[in-house]
């Protein structure tokens, strides 16, 4: 396994103005990639989710409002999606709060002594073969009524 420490990660913006980062991800062939955020060790609530269409694996398949203390984790590699599995880069860190701008917004982060419990629905969207949907990486958004 290899954790390394993820320093920064760019932000977006709300439309109310809350700082925000893209979660999503999945397979192609036999590799991976995929972001997601982890709050109090629980996938947090999502403002936008793609449920289809022509982001098949992307990393940006929903949208997750930050809070200071958030666990944000890159992770990518060789199939299977594995802590034990050594082909397998995880990049953590843990939103303090600060943000700064450099070319563009980013979360300053800091580094977490050891790879939180991936939760088993990121799992199976990082191994789903092009994956297309958000929901594996977020609590999908609340229901307009």
């Amino acid at each position: 396994m290899r954790i390394y420490h993820l320093e920064r990660v760019y932000i977006s913006r709300s439309r109310t103005g809350l700082p925000c980062v893209g979660v999503g991800g999945g397979s192609k062939t036999n590799t991976f990639e995929g972001v997601f955020v982890l709050r109090q060790g629980q996938l947090p609530q999502a403002i936008f989710l793609r449920q289809s269409g022509p982001l098949a694996c992307s990393t940006s398949q929903a949208i997750v409002p930050l809070k200071k203390g958030d666990i944000i984790v890159e992770v990518t590699g060789h199939l299977p999606v594995d802590p034990d599995n050594p082909d397998v880069y995880w990049n953590v860190g843990i939103w303090n709060g600060e943000i700064k701008e450099e070319n563009g917004e980013y979360a300053v982060l800091e580094e977490v002594p050891e790879l939180p419990q991936i939760p088993e629905e990121v799992r199976k969207g990082l191994s789903s073969y092009h994956n297309r949907s958000g929901s594996y990486f977020c609590v999908p958004p609340a229901s307009k009524k």
